[in-house]
Order: C-alpha cells, then sequence, then structure tokens
C-alpha cells in the first residue's frame, strides 16, 4: 500500500464522520438532531368587558418537539396598560384580575426551553364597559386624578380627559363643568366625540379679572358651537363672592355674545329663591339640592328634595328648573341625620334617579369620580361623592341605576 492511500484511508472516514456521514453505532443520525425553540400560534386580540378576567390556554398555542410544555418557562415581559387589566401566568394559563377601566393594554410574553431557547410574542386586550341599559341623564365632571388640583395649577392634557370621557360615555347623556381653562376648555369638543351633550361652565369668583378669563373663553367656545348649555358660575350667590348684579351683568354679557346658546347659572335651591331677579335673567334655572349638606336621613334626603324642588319650579315661573347638582357622599363625617355611607351613596342614587325618571326631570347627578383632592380634615366627604371611585371603578351598588331598576312607587 502506498504512503498516499494509506493517508487517505485514514483521512476520508474521519471527514465522512464530520460531516455526518459515518456509522453512528446505533443505525440513526441522533448526533444530527438540532434543539428547536419553542413555536408560539399568533394568539387572537382579547376583548373584555370591565369585571371579566382573562384566561388563555396555552397548551393551545405553545407547542416543542422536544419538551413537554411543564418543562418550559413562561414569561410576561411587559404590558402597557395595567390599570386597564393586569396579566400574568398561573399554571398553563394567562389569566387576569377582574378588567377594571376602559382601555387597551400590549401584552408581550415570552417561552423558554431548558436550554434557554425562546420565542416572543404579544396581543391585545381591550376592556370596555358592559352595555348600558338605562343612562342617566347627566353628572358633573371634573377629570382631575389624584396629585391634581386646579388649585396648585394644574394643566389637563386632552389624553387624560379623553380616557376619563371614555369611562362615563356609555352612561350618561350629558356632562357638566366647572371651569374654562387649565385644560376644562377642552372637555365640550371631547365630550362631542363620544356624542355627550355639554353644559360648560364659566367658574367665577371674587377675582375679576381670571372672570373676564373664563367668560371670555367660554363665549369664544360658544360662537364655535361647541357648547350647548353655558353655566355663568358655580354658587357664587351661595359663598357671596359676588352681587347678584354683578352675576346678571355677567349672564346678560353672554347673551348679547351669543344669544343662540342657553344661558344660565348654577347655585343652591335656597339663594336662588331669595334671588328671582337672576333666575329671570336666565334662560333655564339649574338648582343644587343637597339634603346630606342639611343633615336629613336617607330615609327621606328624596323626598325632602322634591319638595324644595317643587319650590323652585313655582318661583322660576314658566322656566324649566334643572337638578345642576345632588348627590350622596360614600365616606366621611356625618351630619345631623345624613351618615355618609357606601350603601348610603347607592340607596340614593337610585332614589334619586328613580324620582327623576317617574317625573320626567332632566339632572346632573354630582358626580362622576371621587376627588381626593378636595379632602380636608374639616371636610373629608368632599371626596367621595363620586359614581366611580378615583380610579375609574364604578361603586359597589350603583350599577341598579343602569339596569334600569327603580324604587318609584315603592
Amino acid at each position: 500500500m502506498s504512503k498516499k492511500w494509506f493517508i487517505a484511508m485514514m483521512i476520508i472516514p474521519a471527514l465522512l464522520a464530520m460531516m455526518g456521514c459515518g456509522d453512528s453505532g446505533g443505525g440513526g443520525n441522533g448526533d444530527d438532531e438540532r434543539n428547536e425553540a419553542p413555536v408560539i400560534s399568533s394568539i387572537p386580540d382579547q376583548d373584555l368587558l370591565i369585571g371579566e378576567a382573562l384566561s388563555i390556554d396555552l397548551r393551545l398555542y405553545i407547542t416543542d418537539d422536544q419538551s413537554g410544555l411543564e418543562d418550559l418557562s413562561v414569561t410576561v415581559d411587559s404590558q402597557t396598560n395595567t390599570d386597564a387589566v393586569a396579566v400574568f401566568v398561573e399554571d398553563d394559563f394567562l389569566r387576569s384580575g377582574p378588567g377594571a377601566t376602559n382601555g387597551t393594554s400590549l401584552i408581550s410574553f415570552s417561552v423558554s426551553d431548558p436550554d434557554g431557547l425562546s420565542q416572543t410574542s404579544s396581543f391585545l386586550v381591550s376592556v370596555a364597559p358592559a352595555p348600558v341599559a338605562c343612562n342617566i341623564h347627566g353628572v358633573n365632571f371634573s377629570p382631575y386624578m389624584d396629585g391634581q388640583s386646579p388649585n396648585f395649577g394644574t394643566v389637563l392634557e386632552a389624553p387624560q380627559i379623553r380616557n376619563r370621557l371614555e369611562i362615563i360615555a356609555p352612561y350618561t347623556n350629558w356632562v357638566k363643568t366647572f371651569g374654562f381653562d387649565g385644560g376644562l376648555e377642552l372637555i365640550p369638543d371631547i365630550a362631542h366625540e363620544y356624542g355627550i351633550g355639554i353644559a360648560a361652565g364659566a367658574w367665577l369668583s371674587r377675582d375679576l379679572g381670571s372672570n373676564e378669563i373664563q367668560l371670555s373663553n367660554l363665549m369664544a367656545a360658544a360662537k364655535t358651537g361647541s357648547i350647548d348649555i353655558a353655566i355663568i358660575g358655580s354658587e357664587v350667590l351661595q359663598r357671596g363672592d359676588l352681587t347678584a348684579e354683578q352675576l346678571i351683568a355677567y349672564i346678560d354679557r353672554f347673551k348679547d355674545e351669543v344669544p343662540d346658546v342657553p344661558v344660565t347659572t348654577s347655585d343652591t335651591w335656597p339663594a336662588l329663591l331669595n334671588h328671582p331677579e337672576v333666575m329671570a335673567a336666565c334662560d333655564v334655572v339649574f338648582a343644587n339640592f343637597y339634603p346630606y349638606w342639611e343633615g336629613v336621613n336617607i330615609d327621606s334626603a328624596v323626598a325632602t328634595l322634591y319638595d324644595d324642588y317643587l319650590a323652585v319650579e313655582a318661583a322660576a315661573g314658566e322656566k324649566q328648573v334643572i337638578v345642576g347638582e345632588t348627590g350622596w357622599p360614600s365616606a366621611g363625617n356625618q351630619i345631623g341625620q345624613a351618615v355618609p355611607s357606601a350603601a348610603n351613596a347607592a340607596a340614593f342614587f337610585l332614589d334619586f334617579v328613580s324620582l327623576m325618571r317617574e317625573k320626567g326631570l332632566d339632572y346632573f347627578y354630582f358626580e362622576a369620580f371621587d376627588e381626593t383632592w378636595k379632602i380636608t380634615a374639616a371636610n373629608p366627604q368632599e371626596g367621595y361623592w363620586g359614581i366611580w371611585d378615583k380610579d375609574g371603578v364604578l361603586k359597589e351598588g350603583m350599577q341598579p341605576v343602569f339596569d334600569c331598576e327603580t324604587t318609584a312607587g315603592r
């Protein structure tokens, strides 16, 4: 055998073995198998109603030729909106707690095998309110959230206003506001995007310079068709910030500038009865009724309110009287026989709306959301008037109103 042939006989088998062409000893090709990363089939986007929970069986979407699902590691890597829904891994499922509020979250997750090979995927989870059987006529709307306050110079932005309106839009036909600067002037156009009527307020105080800005802003928006009802001042007579003559002058200025938009002020029912000339200056009367502040027991609160309403109606003549504000706090201090609690807040809401529906009267309930910026040591109840809590979750006991339940006739 030549030297060259000998060398070839030694090298060729080695090369064939390196290329996987040699005898494996068992007749198979096990050394040729390569571990593949897990495969994730596309998970469809998910739609939840508020209060519903997510449950996705990962066994339907993940496969791995080398490992069983029990040997794989699944991790939620990121989610963009945990306020709407928070997703976690449990056993072989992606789950969540109940959807808390309107919104959409992008969920990104990864699957890894024991060798560290992984794949990632993502899907959307959208949370929306359940269909509402019976809307309320209107609600007082303030979009401030924790850490924000008009007293601290907070300037609201459109995304936050839109987010808060999205929560309440399925439940109400109208919103009523309290000022027209600091971002509050954005509310009318956004509300109209959701088909919501807007009773927009200019906040009046003893600061006459600020009053001019508020009134000018409101009139400018009204001229563009953004305002359905204009409200000049909120309880300025009750606070003693302006005289009746000053208030009427502001109302008349608005009428002169924007004659085709109804204009009013909103004040407590005693203040309006004490100033019939103010009611006479308004196109429609907005009266505020608070049996709680009057120390009335919850059992007779709505009956007392209706008696007071009839007194204002009689004094208003032919003009429509709308309940501008009323409500009951879910926490805070007892005043006389008026006890704030979640149960009493829910009972008052149902009793009041039942009466309004029975009588065919328009109203704006106070208020949409709890507002922590209003809480003080003396009056902690100021922060707890919302139908929804500060995080946008419908409070316990409020749903029956939207399910068309009624106490009328009891």
